[in-house]
């Protein structure tokens, strides 16, 4: 498993271009070229009433084993191990060594670029690529998918785990399902186009909302009913997805954050606080913080209405960010 001294709390972050960092509140132990981490004890927990200088910073660097600079998702899987989607291979992490799945080492693998991390029911690992859906076993065995095996496109680019146990899968293509060994193709479409998939979150009640370049759709009775489109809201696209009880959260590509409650839309910008109007992530952690990853303008906290940047200026290495992610422990 993932070993690491003592009891604590983590919130991961991939950068691009930067190193695998750490912060927590006494002191930031490891990071690498691609991914930022927050840590504080779970004693304190990763308070969002914290002023970013009170974090520290340490980092991990390629030396240290990382294929290479860029970390698009993180996830940490059942046994402990923390699992990175780079530009070059499935980075696996065991608290002391890196070791990196590849077209080189992994027959399976024809496309090394990683772009969406999922673990299923039965602890197996999925990752998308542009050249199929992989799956990697208990027993460490990777097995390739593609349209040959029912799905709707070959370019993966999104999974969101359903309260049934079914994988729902976002193509370029289309989306598609898996359940109980079966893959199917969904007719999800818009004026008789597939849905191009860029982003997909999934409400506790099993609602799938999809982000396209088009705009973001909610599948209803198996069709796609669009709810927010047009440049003038979404810029270039949906980026990103986060679908809770009561709201859902969209992140675009242009024209910043954007909120759907009780039937009305509300936008935050770069002059709402972002710094950024081009999002990559958005993550809820387990003390109610809104974490917000931007290309541009670092990493954002918003708790209770209030927005705050962390960026290079508090010792970032750089204020392109990738993901967001918190570790079982919180």
């Amino acid at each position: 498993g993932f070993l690491r001294p003592g009891r604590r709390r983590w919130l991961l972050l991939g950068l691009r271009g930067a190193k695998l960092k750490e912060m927590k509140r006494l002191r930031l132990v490891g990071a690498a070229l691609a991914v930022l981490c927050f840590l504080s004890s779970t004693a304190y927990g990763v308070s969002p009433r914290r002023p970013p200088h009170h974090y520290l910073y340490d980092s991990w660097k390629m030396e240290q084993g990382l294929p290479q600079n860029f970390v698009k998702k993180v996830i940490q899987t059942q046994d402990g191990y923390l699992w990175l989607a780079t530009q070059e291979g499935l980075v696996q992490y065991d608290g002391f060594d890196f070791r990196t799945l590849d077209q080189f080492n992994t027959r399976a693998i024809i496309d090394p670029e990683i772009y969406a991390l999922l673990e299923d029911e039965a602890g197996s690992l999925w990752f998308a690529t542009r050249g199929g859906l992989l799956r990697r076993g208990d027993d460490g065995a990777v097995q390739r998918f593609t349209v040959d095996d029912g799905l709707p496109g070959d370019q993966v680019t999104s999974l969101v785990l359903g309260r049934e146990g079914e994988i729902w899968i976002g193509t370029r293509s289309g989306v598609g399902r898996y359940h109980k060994g079966v893959f199917e193709a969904k007719p999800y479409a818009v004026k008789g186009a597939p849905l191009a998939v860029s982003a997909m979150g999934i409400s506790p009640g099993g609602v799938l909302w999809v982000g396209t370049d088009a705009g973001l759709f909610r599948i209803e009775n198996d069709v796609a009913v669009p709810k927010l489109r047009g440049s003038e809201k979404v810029g270039r696209g949906v980026s990103s997805v986060l679908v809770e009880k009561d709201q859902v959260w969209v992140g675009t590509k242009g024209k910043g954050l954007s909120r759907y409650s009780k039937g009305r839309w509300t936008t935050f910008s770069a002059e709402s606080g972002l710094g950024d109007d081009r999002i990559r992530d958005i993550y809820r952690d387990r003390e109610g913080a809104l974490w917000i990853s931007t290309a541009y303008g670092g990493l954002v906290r918003y708790f209770e209405g209030v927005f705050t940047r962390i960026t290079v200026d508090e010792g970032l290495e750089t204020n392109t960010i990738e993901c967001v992610v918190e570790d079982r422990e919180g």
